[in-house]
């Protein structure tokens, strides 16, 4: 395996990971609307983060 993909997906998973709790932690501390726009921002980072993983499959075959 590529070890420069091998580590990209190390990097993407740890922040794929810490990133939601980080975001929750300080969106716990801030009003309705700044949770709504952090959660938003979530789900376009994992929707981001699934479709880099599918390239770096395809890019491996």
């Amino acid at each position: 395996m590529n070890v420069k993909i091998l580590s990209t997906k190390i990097l993407l998973l740890i922040g794929g990971l810490f990133l939601p709790i980080i975001i929750l932690l300080y969106a716990s501390q801030q009003t309705l609307l700044m949770t709504e726009i952090l959660l938003v921002c979530m789900i376009i980072l994992v929707v981001f983060y699934g479709w880099l993983n599918e390239k770096l499959e395809e890019s491996k075959t």
